[in-house]
């Protein structure tokens, strides 16, 4: 008898649930999209940047609450609301999310590294541009801040010398900031952002408390 009522119960407690999910189906699925980005997916150009700002602007109204931005929802943003965020020698810019990494990437003139490189002869067989791709992690500072721990730049998939990829820093902020290190580019986070991290291939948002 004992055994049946746990099986009755059971049964009312997932018909339950299955009629409370007819009911709270769309809330539930607004709530997922919200946090995760998934309605997000089919908008795209100013439009996604313009959907996205405004996710990021709804988290000032519950402190403390995360948001995961996917990769084409930060291509978004960098495109039409924060190009000044990226180092300016870097044309074209495209970001990457993955495995815990952040990478940017675009094309960088010749003639800015042959600020910091004597590239001799060679330079009159190379093209304008060059493609460059930084590769680093996302690390905690100060309220409101984070800073880009650079592990890796390369031309052309070339690993460049230590060298120019410290002057490479320094003119994109690299050092500007004690506290974080000569390889680390500090980025100030829009309000009301407090700190972001990188999960997966996704970077999570966290708001002010």
């Amino acid at each position: 008898m004992g055994c049946l009522r746990r099986v009755l119960a059971l049964a009312l407690l997932l018909a339950a649930g299955g009629v409370g999910y007819l009911y709270l189906q769309d809330d539930l699925r607004g709530w997922w999209d919200e946090r995760f980005g998934v309605a997000h997916a089919q908008l795209d150009g100013p439009e996604l940047a313009d959907s996205t700002m405004a996710r990021i602007a709804r988290l000032s109204s519950s402190p403390g609450s995360r948001i995961a931005l996917s990769e084409k929802e930060l291509q978004s943003l960098i495109d039409h609301r924060y190009r000044d965020m990226v180092p300016p020698f870097l044309a074209a810019p495209r970001v990457g999310v993955s495995e815990g990494r952040v990478r940017l990437s675009g094309r960088v003139s010749t003639a800015f590294i042959e600020e910091y490189v004597d590239l001799g002869d060679a330079a009159a067989f190379l093209p304008d541009t060059a493609d460059v791709a930084l590769r680093g992690h996302l690390i905690p500072a100060e309220r409101g801040r984070v800073g880009l721990a650079v592990e890796q730049v390369t031309a052309a998939r070339i690993p460049l010398p230590d060298r120019l990829v410290a002057r490479l820093l320094r003119s994109a902020g690299a050092g500007s900031d004690p506290a974080l290190g000569a390889d680390v580019i500090p980025v100030t986070l829009p309000e009301p952002l407090e700190s972001a991290y990188v999960h997966g291939d996704s970077v999570v948002l966290t708001a002010r408390s």
